[in-house]
This record gives structure tokens, C-alpha cells and sequence, in this order.
């Protein structure tokens, strides 16, 4: 709950307790969110989708990777830590709306690429009928927002669920998410940036683009530690990949 005053706004919780919270600064600006020339804002973002692909390959992967000269270092670059790939068996992914769209996609990736057994639920429904508990899964939550309470409440069960179990059962959480500041940027210990910028349409263009090459960069990253890809196949991929850029 919330309580506006003239001095600013005071937070509680349901029983009346007082919340502290700490502003945030969010990285954009109007000009962000006017149409500039567009009729209206899906044109507008449909017409964004090359420059979010380009500036999200930028980021994840070395142009400069060669099979040949740098077999010791993964050419995707997405910063989760070595205990995922040392025993990861199984991945779970749960997600809402367009994000579930991406998550199929996802899934086939991290199956074919990567070899790695992969299930997409509803979060909505995995809430109320969840898997069966598997050793060493990764759970992913995919949202745009960041915000997408159903997706947030699946991963707080999940983490709740695995708690009080040995290591290899606990919970290890990734978010794919457009806004890594958010309520699942904060629940979620790896994240992987979608970088899309702001989406003020209510069908989703650009951000699930760059949600499915946020799996691509994973299931890349996997199978070259997992060794499921040869190092010319895995260049090939991103060779490919590069083009979407031009």
C-alpha cells in the first residue's frame, strides 16, 4: 500500500508495517517513448527490431572468435557462472503470453544445440502443478517486463520449494528479461539482458526477437561447453547469425 503525502510517498505492507524502498534511475528518455513520425507505436518498434538485433549480437558475441585460433574461450559471452555448465541436466522454463512463444522456440534450442532435456510451462499453471524435482535444473523465467507477477510467483515457489533440499537441488535461477532492474532482475542470481528498449505496444515485435536471441546465446554458449557442437558448426551458427545485423 501506498500513502501520498506532500513530503513524497510512504509504503506498507498489508499489516501496516513501514517499507523502505530506494528510488531507481531508469535508463531512458522521451524521446524513447514518442512515436517520431510513426502512425503509431508497433510501426515504430517494428521498425526498431534491426537496431536491437545488431546492438544485442555486439554485445554477446566475438565477431572475432575462430574455431581454429581461440578453441579456449566460449565466442558467446552472456556471464553466467561455471557451476550451471559443470553439472546442469535439465532446464525448466516458465513464462506468460508472447515470452511462452519465445520459450518454445528456446526449448527446441537448448534440445538441438546443446542436448540438454527442456520443458516450457505456463507459469500460470506451473504454479499449481509443478515438475517433479530434478537434480541440477535450471529454472528460467522469461518476461519483457520484468514484472509479470505469474512468472515472478512460479520462481519464488520454486526457490521456496528447493530451499531446504541438498546443493544439487537447489534452485538456480535465470531471467531472460527486458528490464534487468525489475522485481525478477532482483529475484533471478543470472540474468540475460535482452537490451530491446522501451516496448509501449501492446504486441510484442522486437522484444521477442531479441528473447529468442537471448536463447540462442545460451544454447551457443552450452554447446560449446558441453562440447554437443564441433567449434566449425558453432562458427558456422554465428557466422549466420552475424548477418542479421547487416
Amino acid at each position: 500500500m501506498a500513502r501520498l503525502t506532500p513530503l513524497g510517498v510512504e509504503i506498507y505492507t498489508f499489516t501496516g508495517e513501514r517499507v523502505n524502498r530506494f528510488p531507481r534511475t531508469l535508463d531512458w528518455n522521451p524521446g524513447q517513448v514518442e512515436k517520431q513520425g510513426f502512425r503509431h507505436y508497433m510501426l515504430k518498434e517494428i521498425h526498431e527490431q534491426p537496431g536491437v538485433v545488431r546492438s544485442s549480437l555486439e554485445t554477446y558475441l566475438n565477431p572475432n572468435w575462430k574455431a581454429e585460433e581461440n578453441p579456449e574461450f566460449s565466442p558467446v559471452n552472456i556471464g553466467l557462472s561455471s557451476p550451471i555448465y559443470d553439472s546442469l541436466e535439465h532446464i525448466q522454463i516458465v513464462a506468460c503470453g508472447t515470452s511462452w512463444h519465445a520459450s518454445l522456440i528456446g526449448k527446441y534450442l537448448l534440445e538441438q544445440l546443446a542436448n540438454i532435456p527442456t520443458t516450457v510451462d505456463y507459469a500460470s499453471e506451473y504454479r499449481y502443478s509443478p515438475k517433479p524435482i530434478i537434480a541440477n535444473t535450471l529454472t528460467i523465467g522469461v518476461t519483457q517486463s520484468g514484472e509479470t507477477a505469474d512468472t515472478i510467483a512460479a520462481l519464488e515457489m520454486e526457490q521456496a520449494r528447493r530451499s531446504q533440499l541438498e546443493s544439487k537441488y537447489q534452485a538456480e535461477l535465470l531471467a531472460i528479461t527486458n528490464r534487468p532492474e525489475s522485481t525478477i532482475g532482483q529475484l533471478c542470481t543470472h540474468i540475460i539482458n535482452t537490451q530491446a528498449g522501451i516496448e509501449i505496444g501492446v504486441a510484442a515485435t522486437k522484444t521477442f526477437i531479441a528473447q529468442v536471441l537471448g536463447f540462442y546465446y545460451l544454447a551457443l554458449d552450452l554447446a560449446y561447453r558441453r562440447k554437443t557442437l564441433s567449434k566449425d558448426r558453432i562458427s558456422e551458427i554465428i557466422a549466420n547469425r552475424l548477418y542479421l545485423s547487416i
